[in-house]
């Protein structure tokens, strides 16, 4: 098996699955009406109920749904083989996740913008809402708890990442006022927000930046870097929930989106050109090591939670009925922003694999650096794939761990910002 071979497998389902399944069900079955009012217009307050272009909204919605899951999961699973891992990440998206990721947005939207809460209450009962909130709530306090331990950590032991995460930042707020304040044309707008974003990643990496934070690490000390980083990610977090969606959360996450699928595209082509000059070759790396693995336990069910995100997520339904419902301009964008989203995932559970498959080039090197810890393998791992397409691995590596810490910051003022939005 090689990483070509992979990618084309890949690329046939998703052909299928959205071009074919999904655009058939799309106009035989749920048959979106754009004549009809959807709540980002009916009750525009401009908070949470903001009409949005699908091009902004698929964007929002990619990077509100993929975070640290769909690279970690993969990774993980991989300890059963690559075969098991394949096959779930794209039979599981073509059946199911899509599906739920796309009824979670139409079903709220035909609901007057109704959220998990007020859908439960309606649809089932008041106890059942009750029981589901405090489900929810008990849900997301575990997704911030372990985002928060990887971002903190990340801060604290790799000082080349927090100036690239802050540039990131500020071009989401400046991209917010530059479509809905000033009124600039998107293109012009994700054009210089994402190349200032990533000179200022390019930036963080210089010894000059990295000097800075590490001096200011080491005056703090271990004990007063916890306090700060958690506060600094406190006051993110803070500011994600309570401010306009249009000011802080969308923008944010449209400016994540690019530097993530930029590097998932600079991270594919370079996959290729080295499979073509020979690499890229999953080696001895066995495609099933058997139905349990000394640590994880057995394939069935553990495999379906390991790769959750990239497949299918009940964090998913959350992000789009809280959020994305919320803000799409008409009916026919549902398909697109919220289907082609979770297929775009899907892409990045692959190319996850793939770092843990063909950029370790074997099952003894996989196994070294998975014991490293599994965020790592897939740092490496693109930089070794990005480098193949000229961009040096001194860059490359504090790419792949700003990369990592957006795809969980961006999740974490949403968790906060959906702990409030979904009881009401």
């Amino acid at each position: 098996m090689n990483a070509i071979l992979t990618i084309v497998i890949a690329g046939v389902g998703l052909w299928l699955g959205y071009f074919i399944y999904a655009k058939n069900i799309n106009l035989n079955i749920v048959k979106p009406d754009d004549s009809k009012a959807t709540p980002a217009k009916m009750y525009m307050d401009g908070v949470d109920f903001t009409p949005a272009s699908k091009n902004v909204l698929f964007g929002y919605q990619f990077k509100s749904i993929a975070a640290l899951g769909p690279i970690g999961g993969p990774i993980v699973a991989a300890q059963w083989g690559w075969l098991p891992a394949l096959i779930w990440i794209i039979l599981g998206t073509f059946f199911i996740g899509w599906v739920q990721d796309y009824a979670s947005i139409i079903v709220p939207m035909r609901s007057e913008g109704d959220t998990f809460g007020a859908l439960s209450y309606k649809l089932i009962s008041p106890r059942a809402r009750t029981i589901l909130l405090v489900f929810i709530y008990l849900y997301l306090l575990l997704i911030m708890g372990a985002f928060g331990q990887v971002i903190g950590i990340t801060f604290m032991s790799k000082p080349a990442v927090p100036f690239g995460i802050l540039s990131v930042i500020l071009m989401g707020l400046l991209a917010g006022q530059m479509t809905y304040k000033m009124k600039q044309d998107i293109i012009l707008t994700t054009a210089i927000t994402v190349v200032i974003a990533f000179f200022g990643i390019w930036l963080g990496q210089t010894s000059f930046i990295t000097n800075i934070f590490e001096g200011l690490n080491n005056a703090l000390g271990a004990g007063g870097q916890k306090y700060f980083w958690s506060i600094v990610f406190a006051i993110i977090c803070y500011l994600g929930a309570v401010l306009p969606i249009w000011r802080w959360a969308q923008p944010t996450n449209y400016v994540s989106f690019w530097i993530v699928a930029l590097g998932m595209v600079g991270g594919v082509i370079g996959m290729l050109v080295w499979n073509f000059q020979g690499g890229a070759s999953f080696g001895d790396f066995p495609a099933f090591t058997g139905w349990t693995v000394k640590g994880l336990g057995p394939l069935w069910p553990i495999l379906f939670v390991t790769i959750a995100c990239g497949a299918i997520s009940g964090w998913h339904s959350l992000v789009s009925s809280s959020g994305t419902a919320r803000q799409i301009e008409k009916e026919s964008d549902a398909l697109p922003v919220g289907g082609g989203a979770m297929w775009m995932e899907m892409v990045l559970a692959v190319i996850a694999l793939l770092t843990a498959t063909a950029a370790t080039g074997g099952w003894a090197a996989y196994q070294e650096a998975y014991a490293k810890g599994k965020f790592g393998v897939f740092a490496v791992g693109l930089a070794a794939f990005l480098s193949h397409i000229g961009i040096p691995t001194s860059f490359g590596v504090p790419y792949g761990l700003v990369f990592l810490t957006i795809q969980g910051l961006t999740i974490s003022y949403l968790v906060v910002r959906f702990m409030r939005v979904a009881s009401a």
